[in-house]
């Protein structure tokens, strides 16, 4: 059937010919010619446009990722192509027609030049019209699978899509340009996405054996890292474990999630224990980490999941998540440093003693907290940041937790000792954290 479309298409670009001057064959060649460069470079664009409007129109409250609209994005280019393909030649084609008719070029050619012109013209055409079918007869299984495992009714095992293909080879080139997807390593093909996509679907990603292995396998390969990172996102939601369902929908390489559900994991038991190797697990963390990682494991530390081990630790979410984030971006690793800043979120987070649970500020010594607050980077900044430098008052209600007299001590030391002076970002941060409206 295709082949008869492309014979159909080049004899009546050889018929129509036979009407025309030689001005009229060449026009028609660059008219060809023309839709197919328009159609390479507008296609990306109206297929992210029209991605856009089926999320808007048809898939509204659907959760579509943004690695899943640049999957349908690619999906659609090469029908697309097609279209835009279509309407370029044909809105030139009406304009060069207009044009022929006020011009004529003397002088007759050989009847071979004008066939060789139109038979080419007949060539671009049927190239550009039947894109779609170098493309999806040959994917249909593939890409029918991917939706049937996102959940939609898409069988169509029976329909024999392949006997209507034309050969794969002829247009690998353009689809490859057209419907690529650009990652931060390079640009990979759907096709290598919808690949890795059935890999991790056949893996159990809720084993640890299994995540630890798959971390040392990409380690060697980022390109990969990036690849398998964008594909998880897509079965996110058959995760049973929540924690980890969380994490896998962010964006980022596979590496760096897996890294971060362990780091979250590991950071979260410190808040349920007083031990004293968690100084040391805190400097490990501070050894090691690095701004990914730590940015997506910052997603776990939110209310519902810290008011679980206490309602003051949910209260304080946006701190907490804000430490977690400071930790991956801190500029200075050497082992003063590390020592000083482990030391200083140990007191904070996994107070020793009975009575003491983390961020229990009434039940902390003032000065100790001034000091663990006056040598720690990663605690000044995420103060500041969770108060936008003192403007966002009381962000983590402690003002109804943490006695006025005792927040005032600890602000009183940092200023006596340590020259924190009033007026200063971190001091109006520290009056907004506690939700101090008054000097």
């Amino acid at each position: 059937m295709a082949y008869l479309i492309i014979l159909f298409i080049i004899i009546m670009a050889l018929l129509l010919g036979i009407r025309r001057g030689i001005f009229g064959d060449l026009t028609h060649l660059l008219s060809a010619l023309a839709g197919f460069v328009l159609a390479v470079i507008f296609t990306p664009k109206v297929s992210a446009a029209l991605t856009g409007f089926i999320r808007a129109v048809f898939l509204q409250g659907s959760g579509l990722t943004d690695v899943m609209e640049r999957i349908l994005a690619a999906l659609l280019a090469p029908a697309v192509f097609a279209l835009v393909f279509i309407a370029a030649f044909t809105l030139i084609g009406l304009i060069t027609h207009i044009v022929n008719n006020h011009v004529k070029l003397s002088g007759k050619p050989r009847l071979a030049v004008r066939l060789a012109i139109n038979l080419i013209s007949g060539l671009l055409i049927a190239y550009g019209v039947l894109l779609p079918l170098g493309y999806y007869p040959h994917k249909a299984s593939a890409i029918g699978g991917l939706a049937q495992t996102l959940g939609a009714d898409a069988d169509i095992s029976g329909l024999d899509l392949e006997k209507y293909g034309l050969p794969e080879f002829i247009y690998r080139p353009l689809l490859k340009q057209m419907s690529g997807i650009k990652l931060e390593n390079g640009i990979v093909s759907v096709d290598d996405l919808i690949e890795v996509f059935h890999t991790l679907s056949s893996m159990d990603i809720e084993d640890p054996e299994t995540r630890s292995q798959l971390v040392e396998r990409l380690k060697a390969d980022p390109k990969a890292d990036e690849l398998y990172g964008a594909a998880i996102q897509m079965i996110a939601d058959q995760i049973e474990h929540p924690a980890l369902s969380q994490i896998m929908k962010a964006d980022g390489k596979m590496s760096s999630k897996l890294n971060a559900f362990m780091a979250a994991s590991k950071f979260l038991s410190l808040l349920s224990q007083s031990s004293a190797e968690n100084e040391q697990t805190i400097r490990s963390m501070l050894e090691t980490a690095d701004n990914e990682t730590y940015d997506i494991a910052a997603m776990l530390c939110d209310f519902d999941t810290l008011k679980m081990y206490h309602l003051n630790l949910g209260y304080n979410a946006p701190l907490i998540a804000q430490i977690m984030r400071e930790i991956g971006i801190l500029e200075d690793r050497s082992e003063a440093s590390v020592s000083r800043e482990a030391a200083a979120l140990t007191y904070l987070i996994s107070p020793t003693g009975a009575k003491k649970l983390p961020f229990n500020f009434n039940e902390l010594d003032s000065n100790e907290l001034a000091r663990c607050i006056n040598d720690s980077t990663i605690l000044q900044n995420a103060i500041i940041k969770v108060t936008e430098g003192g403007n966002v008052i009381d962000p983590c209600r402690m003002s109804g937790v943490v006695f006025n007299n005792k927040a005032s001590t600890i602000i009183y030391a940092l200023s006596s000792k340590y020259g924190v002076s009033p007026g200063s970002e971190l001091h109006k941060s520290l009056m907004a954290y506690f939700g101090i409206t008054e000097v």
